[in-house]
């Protein structure tokens, strides 16, 4: 048997696409709503289906398909910060035939408290270029192998927690986090014939070779690198850095950080989709 739930959301952010009407992505229904004190939102609608009855599940199913089939798109076209503030799953009523009677069993739910996760999503006024560059997106990413995938899902992830937290600091984490993620992934494809490399110990230096002459990535930050910053962040002895500089430069420069590690993931999108 199959268990239909009905999936609706609502996400909120500084910035974001204002729909003059309902419209459909993938698999997704999004309007936009101006709450009381005149933020935009957008509210989002899709389904789960499952075959077993089981809340529980249904609810993570549908977190896991908002952040892995909407948000990823959304973000790397918008470049924007956003939060998921609610997330409710509701189950379709069972019919059943018996003869000929129609039988309509209403299934029990708990609507479980508002969750906050983090997430992001598009500001574009030409709507049609807008969804041609998520399909753009979307076939890219469909071409990647398992294990690039998975790479690439969590580094927007973490990505996205960096873009949506207050916090400079932990922002800057974040986007390191991601940027080690994809940075990680390319250097073992790099060198992974290469005998005696060990990318756990040798990642970043060659990562940052690469990445400063073949993609223009900025890997220093007021003439520390990000891995020194963010080593000065962590942990309170190093050579190379006080808490305090690290902290200062962090504060300074986590937003330009961000920008040039989602450029980065955007290329890796490009050249995994290609081999």
């Amino acid at each position: 048997m199959e268990f239909i739930y009905d999936v609706s959301f609502e996400l909120a952010g500084t910035d974001g696409l204002i729909f003059e009407d309902e419209i459909e992505i993938f698999d997704f229904r999004l309007k936009s709503v101006t709450d009381a004190i005149s933020k935009n939102k957008i509210i989002g609608y899709t389904t789960i289906k499952l075959d077993k009855d089981d809340y529980r599940l249904a609810k993570e199913e549908a977190l896991r398909k908002i952040q892995q089939e909407l948000l990823p798109y959304l973000i790397l076209k918008s470049q924007t910060g956003y939060r998921i503030e609610s997330i409710h799953v509701k189950p379709k009523p069972i019919v059943k035939k018996k003869g000929k009677e129609t039988i309509v069993e209403v299934r029990n739910y708990v609507i479980a408290k508002n969750e906050v996760h983090a997430f992001q999503i598009i500001p574009e006024e030409n709507f049609t270029d807008f969804l041609q560059k998520l399909q753009s997106y979307k076939d890219k990413i469909e071409k990647l192998n398992v294990d690039d995938r998975r790479d690439l899902l969590r580094a927007i992830k973490f990505w996205n927690r960096g873009a949506t937290d207050t916090d400079a600091i932990d922002k800057f984490i974040n986007f390191f986090i991601a940027f080690e993620i994809i940075g990680k992934n390319l250097v073992s494809s790099w060198k992974k014939d290469d005998e005696g490399f060990d990318p756990e110990k040798e990642w970043t230096n060659v990562l940052r070779e690469a990445c400063e002459k073949e993609y223009g990535l900025r890997f220093y930050y007021g003439g520390k690198t990000a891995s020194t910053i963010r080593a000065g962040i962590l942990h309170y002895r190093t050579e190379k850095i006080s808490k305090e500089e690290a902290e200062e430069l962090a504060n300074k420069y986590a937003d330009r950080f961000g920008a040039d590690v989602l450029n980065l993931i955007v290329k890796f999108i490009e050249e995994k989709s290609k081999s």
